[in-house]
């Protein structure tokens, strides 16, 4: 560096400040190459040795926290080049110091729409007061502590100086001396771009990495490190929101209001100015037949009475009575106009009511989406998965229509029925009680019909949801209906049910039909009364021509809103027994962790103590007091019978189902299952399941799946370990084969093979193959035990099967039989004591078969 540099750096800054010397170099650097490059070289240094104050101030203050552990530390930055910011600091460091809760169901995208319905800004920073973000903390009930404290002003000019891209990334308190590193993605044409403003190990500098062709794939490439221009602390409270459900801890929906209120959340002020315009609209439909009513009266008739103030009011503005009365057309301008206005209004109203609705569903489909993936696998177990999808599908739907269309409406209708009934009263009160009459005999007879239009609908949802059940488990299996000849017999079985479902809906539709029938009946003869004693009352002298007119009108006016009251009414009643299903969902509890669940290190010995279990729908007593041990880095083998428990077994250990208090326990090493975090604990148990399950993607991203940062190369020495590279090989796109729903392209073999490659490409530390190799033959069985033998590791792994050759090489190999263990050792152990393990042997391997005991 020129040593003019370094003498500036040495004694200008003693005497001049920063604020001022940037400024003048900012002014030079409009008419200088070099000066421009001189300025990003003391913004780089100024801007370390800010980040370094706040690091150390940071340090500082942590000393007052006590249970330090118990808290994380989140990040915050600046950011003045909006147009650059893709989801913008609040985004990433709310989802970063989730992650570092050990909560990974608050996703990027649901965080985005989170911040979006809250109207906040997803571009631009917020410098030293990250508020945004911390009210997103505490309201899932999270403690908040702001660590740093320099001036808002410093740090705003200190952003608009430098132009920097600074993005947030948690860490845990005591790391913070690492973390001084600047970063921000972008989303341009061609992908997302990482940013990189300081590089401490490099002196400064600037460089751009992507593009990436995902925000996920650029944030798993992000460094773990961020520049801190703020800092907060977080910790759970003992009010803390479960942040899957989005709700407290214990709590129900135990109302309908209540569910959606929650639902609502986001979406109130869209709603709140569809209802201001629809009150406009209501208001500006009732001033128009007033004017005719006055034009007719007063302009083309004679009159004396005084006319009311604002009516007098436009005359005056307009020109006078005179003037109006030579200028007719004037009047009917007026009436144009105010019919445009309430035009656009109602464009507005039906603009808004569409974004609301839209976002509404938005959210409705998120929570559920999110909820049901929480609850637990015997949740799963007993609930059709053709009635889950109907519940969230077309009960979604309903609620959707009933709040953006109906429940809005009600308002409209009040405000309408309220006004025309006001204006109708101010014409003649005695024929607007023989109007308003009719209001309580159509209100009624509504209500009439309300809890049998409710049952009704209750019961076609029920009536399709089975429907919808009946249709996906054939849908699903059509191979094998089609391959015992079952197309008549499953035909018929949906024939008689759809049968039943049309049933139920002709059976509603007579009861809609005769509802509507019976309002239009009581409508239209309330109409004609009136038109017939108003008509009596006009010629009778008790009211003019123009106050029949707009007497009339409004009769009409209201006329309709009330008959829609009554279909508001029915819909509430469809409506509420669809939020009555999805209360169910949102009612039921998911998983959650014990309250001092951790982390702890999993490559250790597994011991089942005493484990009995039964299932909850079931009578019979799965597992009976069954102990064994399983050491750390040995391979245990679990051998048989159908219905023996083996895979209740693996269910339970990998918290798929949970143990009764006193149904034993299962630790690892020596740490009760149930104090590990759930997550943490699948996330380290690698399982292949007896019915692998694939999805319609390709086999490259079926096999990388299970990991976040899958390349082509961990794949396929995955595929290899799976004796599955070679097969691939042979298929004309490779790794890039299009497998279809449920893998249907594959064999078993395949399928099966390829589960395991899904397992291994994560290497976890605990392996299960839960009956896995069973449809794969005798010489690739060998060959993936050979690969497993090689490239596991210390890994821990149990294999589950019935045929002993995959079996017999293990360290140590389990017998179960009725739920209980009966006999334990090696292969040769076993063979020796000649119980039902050797009877097992002599079945399959003397005998040739694959029979079992």
């Amino acid at each position: 560096m020129p040593k003019t540099n370094k003498l500036y750096e040495k004694i200008i800054p003693k005497f001049v400040p920063n604020s001022v010397v940037l400024a003048l170099f900012s002014i030079i650097a409009f008419f200088s190459g070099p000066v421009k490059k001189r300025i990003r070289e003391l913004h780089f240094r100024e801007n370390s040795r800010l980040f370094s104050e706040h690091a150390e101030r940071f340090l500082k203050n942590t000393g007052h926290i006590e249970n330090q552990s118990e808290w994380t530390g989140v990040l915050f930055g600046t950011h003045k080049k909006s147009d650059m910011s893709y989801s913008g600091c609040e985004i990433i460091a709310t989802y970063n110091a989730l992650r570092s809760l050990g909560d990974k169901s608050d996703t990027i995208p649901y965080l985005i729409r989170y911040f979006e319905q809250k109207g906040i800004a997803l571009k631009g920073g917020f410098g030293i007061t990250p508020s945004a973000p911390c009210k997103f903390f505490r309201s899932r009930g999270f403690e908040v502590k702001k660590l740093t404290t320099r001036k808002k002003e410093d740090i705003n000019s200190f952003g608009e100086r430098y132009r920097t891209f600074i993005v947030t990334f948690y860490w845990n308190v005591n790391n913070i001396k690492d973390q001084l590193h600047t970063v921000n993605i972008s989303k341009e044409a061609d992908g997302f771009y990482i940013h990189n403003n300081y590089f401490r190990a490099k002196g400064g500098g600037y460089s751009r990495q992507g593009a990436y062709s995902s925000l996920a794939e650029a944030i798993d490439n992000l460094g773990a490190n961020a520049v801190p221009l703020a800092v907060v602390c977080i910790r759970p409270s003992t009010a803390h929101i479960d942040r899957r459900t989005m709700k407290n801890t214990g709590e129900r929906f135990t109302t309908k209001t209540s569910l959606v209120l929650y639902f609502l959340e986001g979406c109130k002020a869209l709603f709140l100015s569809e209802v201001i315009f629809s009150i406009m609209v209501a208001f500006l439909d009732m001033v128009n037949p007033k004017i005719i009513q006055y034009t007719v009266d007063y302009l083309i008739g004679d009159s004396n009475s005084r006319m009311p103030f604002y009516m007098q009011m436009i005359v005056d503005f307009t020109g006078g009575k005179e003037y109006l009365r030579a200028h007719i057309a004037m009047m009917a301008l007026i009436v144009v106009i105010i019919a445009f206005l309430c035009a656009v209004f109602r464009y507005l109203n039906k603009l808004l009511n569409s974004m609301a609705a839209e976002k509404l569903i938005c959210r409705m489909r998120d929570i559920l989406f999110e909820h049901i993936s929480h609850l637990p696998f015997s949740w799963h177990s007993e609930n059709h998965t053709g009635d889950i999808i109907q519940r969230c599908t077309s009960d979604v739907e309903t609620i959707k229509n009933f709040l953006s269309e109906q429940l809005t409406a009600l308002f409209r209708i009040v405000i309408m029925i309220g006004l025309g009934l006001t204006f109708m009263f101010q014409i003649d009160v005695k024929l607007s009680l023989i109007s308003a009459a009719f209001i309580p005999v159509i209100v009624l007879y509504s209500l009439f019909f309300h809890n049998r239009i409710g049952s009704a609908f209750e019961n076609a949802d029920i009536e399709e949801g089975k429907l919808s059940a009946i249709a996906q488990e054939n849908l699903t299996g059509v191979r094998v209906v089609r391959a015992f000849g079952r197309e008549k017999f499953e035909r018929e079985r949906f024939e008689k049910k759809n049968t039943e479902y049309t049933n139920m809906w002709v059976h509603l539709m007579k009861l809609l039909a005769a509802f509507w029938t019976s309002n239009d009946l009581i409508s239209g003869f309330q109409g004609m009364t009136v038109l017939v004693m108003g008509s009596v009352f006009c010629v009778q002298g008790r009211i003019t021509v123009g106050e029949l007119i707009a007497f009339v009108a409004y009769n009409a006016m209201i006329s309709w809103p009330v008959r829609l009251l009554g279909r508001v009414i029915s819909e509430m009643s469809k409506a509420g027994v669809s939020i009555d299903r999805l209360r169910y969902i949102m009612n039921s509890e998911v998983e959650k962790d014990d309250e001092d669940a951790g982390e702890p290190p999993l490559n250790k010995d597994i011991e089942f103590n005493h484990v009995s279990f039964t299932y909850e729908n079931g009578t019979a007593e799965i597992l009976k007091d069954v102990s064994f041990k399983v050491e750390a880095g040995k391979t245990v083998g679990v051998l048989g019978g159908t219905g023996s428990g083996k895979s209740t077994l693996m269910y339970l250990l990998d918290r798929l189902y949970n143990l009764p208090e006193n149904g034993g326990s299962i630790t690892i090493g020596g740490v009760d299952i149930r104090k590990i975090k759930m997550h943490y604990l699948r996330e380290n148990i690698g399982f292949v399941l007896q019915e692998p399950f694939l999805f319609s993607r390709t086999l490259f991203e079926n096999i990388g799946i299970t990991s976040k940062s899958a390349k082509m190369e961990d794949v396929r020495k995955a595929a290899k370990m799976a004796s599955l590279d070679d097969t691939i090989k042979n298929f004309d796109e490779g790794y890039d084969t299009f497998v279809g729903e449920r893998g249907v392209t594959l064999s078993g073999g395949q399928k099966q093979r390829t589960a395991i490659a899904q397992m291994l490409i994560t290497n976890p530390p605990i392996m299960i193959f839960d009956d896995s190799l069973s449809a794969v033959d005798t010489e690739t069985d060998a060959k993936i035990r050979a690969a497993l033998d090689k490239h596991a590791g210390m890994a821990t792994t149990i294999i589950i099967s019935h045929r002993i050759t995959t079996l017999m090489h293990a360290d140590r190999i389990i017998v179960l039989s009725h739920g209980k263990v009966v006999e334990e050792g090696t292969h040769d152990e076993l063979l020796a004591e000649n119980g039902l393990y050797r009877r097992i042997y002599d079945i399959q391997i003397q005998g040739g078969g694959e029979g079992i005991a």
